[in-house]
């Protein structure tokens, strides 16, 4: 692969960012009674609300908000921003570098997983054009940064960076304990033994980091992972409730008409079973039952932490799809 495509692939995921970036320091707000349930607790976190007060399981992911207290307002007058706009900005630009490493890291697994530079290009574009991530990675929510997490620990991954990965794990971990999907799809990387061996050694010092932390900002309130809660969870896609219509449309809106090529994708890997793909039989629709099983409400925004299996079954479905267009 040469370097000029990588730094091609680096400046459109940069620009686009840097959009969306401008975009939300613009148009958001983080005053209103509009705000989502977490944006408000992250809010009251970066004031200084102590932990002890937040609910779990927000009250865990302080990454995003430290590393926010680091970035130093613009000059006053300089941009003419408002005091709304300046917070906007301290988390913007964590989530806008967050957001370039999470673009590059999926560009970079889709080259390992054999898909040309432009279908690459055009991977990494959808899933950066995706509802929930132009909507909300640039909230006061740490999911941009969790996609980094995610996505930058599976590159280390498919490098047998074990050592980085060991030292990758403990912020990651941190930011939101989604980062242990690496796990999982690490699948789609490895296959000797002895690698599996290093991987599960190089997330320990990261579990433990995290469980330290949980251990000594304890709660009993907030959500709690209980059988109960998978249970309802579980029954709760079969039944109609309240939620149903927002998580039908949640649903949609996670993947809006690419689902299309995502379904075409998977009965694609379905039919022919290639060896390199096999394990997205199994991933995929585990992925698409998780956020049942923890009774998630936004169920799409969950749905997003599965780029890495999602974004190879929209591109083969679309490729499939184009194949037998042509031949038609």
């Amino acid at each position: 692969m040469e370097l000029k495509q990588h730094f091609l692939a680096l400046a459109i995921i940069s620009g686009l960012s840097f959009s969306l970036f401008y975009h939300h320091i613009s148009n958001s707000t983080t005053t209103g009674s509009g705000m989502a349930t977490d944006v408000v607790y992250y809010l009251k976190m970066f004031n200084g609300t102590p932990l002890d007060s937040i609910p779990k399981h927000y009250r865990y992911r302080i990454l995003h908000i430290e590393l926010a207290k680091w970035v130093p307002d613009l000059p006053p007058g300089l941009f003419f921003l408002t005091s709304d706009q300046q917070l906007l900005f301290r988390f913007g630009i964590i989530s806008m570098f967050s957001l370039i490493l999470a673009g590059f890291s999926l560009w970079f697994l889709l080259l390992h997983f054999h898909f040309s530079p432009p279908w690459a290009l055009l991977g990494t574009f959808l899933w950066m054009t995706g509802f929930y991530v132009l909507n909300w990675v640039f909230q006061l929510i740490p999911d941009a940064i969790s996609y980094a997490a995610i996505g930058f620990g599976l590159v280390l991954v498919q490098r047998r960076s074990f050592i980085l990965l060991t030292l990758w794990m403990i912020p990651a971990m941190l930011a939101k304990e989604t980062s242990l999907l690496i796990l999982p799809f690490s699948v789609l990387l490895l296959d000797e033994r002895k690698s599996w061996i290093k991987l599960g050694l190089s997330l320990l010092p990261g579990l433990f980091v995290y469980f330290a932390f949980r251990m000594n900002f304890q709660a009993d309130f907030g959500a709690v992972l209980t059988p109960e809660r998978f249970t309802d969870g579980m029954i709760s896609v079969v039944t109609f409730n309240k939620m149903t219509v927002y998580r039908l449309l949640s649903a949609i809106w996670a993947f809006h008409l690419l689902w299309i090529p995502l379904i075409a994708g998977y009965l694609v890997v379905l039919k022919t079973k290639p060896e390199f793909f096999k394990y997205l039989l199994i991933l995929a629709p585990v992925l698409l039952l998780l956020p049942f099983a923890v009774n998630a409400s936004t169920i799409g925004r969950l749905w997003q932490l599965g780029f890495p299996v999602f974004i190879p079954l929209i591109l083969i479905g679309m490729q499939s799809l184009l194949s037998n267009s042509n031949r038609a």
